[in-house]
């Protein structure tokens, strides 16, 4: 066999490298559907197969190397590639390149998004005395929705609220192992382990983590967004008078009118109109109006671009994906004008997604159709209202999204979404 062609095998690598950039991005994309963005997963595999075919030597020489280029996607691309080559140690080579680490990514994102199982090599970092690795690895345990038990009894009760805070997302799904912890979690002073308490109680059908939700809001104490989000899917009107307040709020604004989309009330609609026009959050305003009413924002519905665009040459798949820059900006007037004439068509007791009535039928096909960034909190929703029965990772690959949904779906969702009233009995 002779000498491989190296500038052939690291062309694969800049192009697995642009491909996982461009589909990471995609996953949080207010302006890629599921359909979309999985052409990028599509173009990427045979690329990380190529890599890992290439010949044994690619992983010392060039794959190796890259996971300390300073390139996150670059790093990722290479780590999947060794992921997916016959390079027995290949999970273990790069568990240990976590114990070294800074940071988790990029190489927690890529055993994640593993082909092979991961689970039994994560015991160095499990063991580890930094309680940061320890985090890490129950993270990717958490991704990867591994079977848990009392083994993980001692991590949910780590003094360090990182490793319990990732402990609780593992356990997320397993109530029963973790209830005592997330009531130690709901009265915690560290946001990030109340998160994962109020996520996991949810999940658990607790009462108590929606009113930490509302305590949180009410409080202003919103390092993250989840409490936002609570509220907005809880199906209570007065947890959406919690987010109108927020409006008020500069620095809370934008992720109060994030979160208002989700909750699918028309007065949640008119609470947008004010700030249709603002420089800043006028197209989240907007993205209020299409989450709940399903009106797109084009033609004489949005503003034509400040600046004139470059004429693209690639593919639309191609171009640039920025979350924020992928959000239409309304045309105020002309939105306004056309909810004035079609408000009547939103029962104000009801919630809508799209401009149907919110159901387990249109959730699902928002989540299979809808736009990406929003599918995460869609998920939860349905997680919650099936009771941690629908588990949907909408950061995995989307070919085994697609492949699990539908089947889950049916199994685990019932006829109607119920106020969490209603649902949250302990």
């Amino acid at each position: 066999m002779g000498e491989p062609m190296w500038g052939v095998v690291e062309e694969h690598l800049e192009e697995a490298e642009y491909l996982f950039r461009r589909w990471r991005d995609a996953l949080e994309a207010p302006d890629f559907t599921p359909r979309k963005a999985a052409r990028f997963e599509k173009r990427l595999l045979p690329q990380l197969d190529g890599l890992a075919d290439a010949c044994p030597e690619a992983v010392g020489r060039l794959l190796e190397p890259a996971l300390e280029a300073g390139d996150a996607s670059r790093a990722q691309a290479a780590a999947l590639a060794i992921l997916h080559s016959g390079m027995p140690e290949a999970v273990g080579v790069l568990v240990e390149g976590l114990r070294s680490a800074e940071t988790p990514e990029p190489l927690s994102r890529a055993l994640c998004l593993s082909p092979r199982p991961v689970e039994s090599a994560l015991g160095p970092l499990l063991s580890s005395p930094t309680a940061l690795h320890r985090a890490w690895a129950l993270d990717i345990e958490a991704f990867r929705q591994a079977p848990v038990s009392e083994w993980l009894t001692p991590f949910l009760a780590a003094e360090e609220p990182v490793v319990a805070a990732a402990a609780l997302r593992l356990a997320r799904f397993s109530t029963e192992v973790a209830r005592r912890w997330i009531h130690r979690g709901l009265g915690a002073q560290d946001s990030g382990l109340r998160d994962a308490a109020i996520e996991a109680g949810l999940l658990g059908g607790m009462r108590s983590a929606w009113a930490m939700a509302q305590r949180a809001v009410d409080e202003r104490r919103l390092r993250f967004d989840l409490p936002l989000f609570v509220l907005a899917m809880s199906g209570e009107p007065e947890d959406a008078e919690r987010l109108a307040g927020l409006l008020k709020d500069e620095l809370e604004r934008g992720a109060a009118l994030f979160a208002l989309g989700f909750s699918g009330w028309s007065r949640a609609v008119d609470l947008c109109l004010p700030f249709l026009g603002d420089a800043d959050v006028g197209p989240l305003a907007g993205e209020v109006v299409t989450a709940i009413t399903g009106l797109e924002l084009k033609d004489g519905f949005c503003q034509p671009p400040a600046e004139p665009e470059e004429e693209l040459t690639a593919d639309e798949e191609d171009r640039d994906v920025a979350p924020v820059a992928g959000l239409p900006v309304p045309n105020p007037e002309a939105v306004q004008r056309w909810w004035a004439e079609n408000r009547h068509r939103l029962e104000p007791q009801r919630r809508y997604l799209n401009g149907r009535v919110l159901s387990p039928e249109s959730l699902v096909d928002a989540l299979a159709h809808g736009p990406m960034r929003r599918r995460h909190m869609l998920a939860l929703e349905a997680s919650v209202q099936s009771g941690g029965r629908f588990r949907l990772e909408t950061r995995a690959w989307l070919r085994a999204q697609r492949l699990g949904m539908p089947m889950i779906a049916s199994a685990t969702l019932g006829h109607s979404l119920t106020p969490f009233s209603e649902l949250l009995k302990q």
